[in-house]
């Protein structure tokens, strides 16, 4: 057999949840003397290694794997072991080292899946190997190479709206945890309070804003400022802002900037805004998910669920179009 291995994530810090591990050489010979079943490619599959560990198994070509187990210093010495016992030698790799081939990418490859963020960008990373293999195949768009980078550099999506309105509840339904601090009590989030946020496979980093609305006078109008400031240096750097509103409090008026904007209706159960939106969402305990809402499109409608909102962001961040494209993608571009 001829085969070299190398993990090529970066150094652990101790708190590391998953290694990458890359082979090269002969696959087919690494994957038989492990005893996993084969993997063509490109593919990523789940698999376990008897006596090693159960792990993800990438194979972007026919000379190249990927494995991913968990990064605990036991378990990578097992994995080493049974690679080095089916005659597969250790070789130096250094990410920083790494200089991407225009024609081949599969040398950055180990980089972008050890940084990417959201599951949608695996099967599209694995798939480039081959799409830079048919010379035949153009570039994907400039738009499309801009939007797809999102995928492993997570964009940012900013809540904006006035206080009171149920942005906290709407982030930690989304995080499925408690993020944010809810009350009654207008104004609770003075500071700005974020969280990572998975939209339908594309992650987010996902910023809570402080409500804006009249500041009042007495001690607390110096904090009002400071958050409603916040607030909005917050959505001037957003890749794309939720601006939130309700039947009571109506909408923002939306901030001068290039961020792309989804118009959200809050507490859709108390009424609908007169006011045009994009997505209607309810958080009412026992609401029925089906119930339909029509938004400002004659054509359009939305449930009373995080189902829809989910999709449309996930579209504004990366739109079908992009995630379809047939084209080669340099991914590892970060002007792009």
């Amino acid at each position: 057999m001829t085969a070299t291995y190398s993990i090529c994530s970066p150094p652990s810090s101790g708190n590391a949840a998953i290694a990458i591990v890359e082979v090269r050489g002969d696959a087919d010979a690494v994957l038989r003397a492990l005893r996993i079943t084969p993997v063509p490619p490109p593919r990523a599959v789940l698999r376990s290694v008897p006596d090693v560990d159960t792990l993800v198994v990438a194979r972007p070509a026919a000379d190249r794997l990927f494995l991913f187990p968990h990064a605990g210093p036991a378990i990578l010495r097992r994995l080493f072991r049974a690679l080095e016992s089916c005659g597969a030698t250790p070789a130096t790799l250094a990410m920083e080292d790494t200089t991407p081939n225009p024609d081949d990418p599969r040398d950055a490859l180990a980089q972008a899946l050890s940084r990417a963020a959201s599951p949608l960008a695996i099967d599209l990373l694995l798939d480039q190997p081959r799409r830079w293999a048919e010379k035949s195949l153009a570039p994907v768009s400039p738009e499309h190479a801009r939007t797809l980078r999102r995928l492993i550099d997570p964009p940012l999506v900013v809540a904006l709206g006035p206080p009171n309105i149920g942005k906290s509840s709407l982030l930690n339904a989304l995080a499925g945890r408690t993020v944010a601090i809810v009350a009654d009590q207008p104004g609770t989030t003075r500071d700005h309070v974020g969280a990572l946020i998975d939209f339908g496979g594309v992650v987010a980093r996902y910023i809570d804003a402080p409500g804006i609305g009249t500041v009042g006078a007495g001690g607390d109008r110096d904090i009002q400022e400071a958050s409603q400031s916040l607030a909005t240096k917050a959505a001037a750097a957003a890749d794309l802002i939720l601006l939130c509103g309700d039947r009571q409090a109506g909408f923002l008026e939306a901030p001068v900037g290039g961020s792309d904007r989804l118009r959200l209706a809050l507490r859709a159960d108390l009424g609908l805004p007169e006011a045009p939106f994009d997505v209607a969402v309810s958080l009412r305990a026992g609401q029925p998910p089906a119930t339909s809402y029509r938004t400002d499109a004659a054509s359009d409608s939305s449930r009373l669920d995080l189902t829809s909102l989910v999709a449309a962001v996930r579209e504004r961040l990366v739109p079908d179009a992009a995630l379809t494209d047939a084209g080669r993608w340099a991914f590892w571009k970060r002007d792009a």
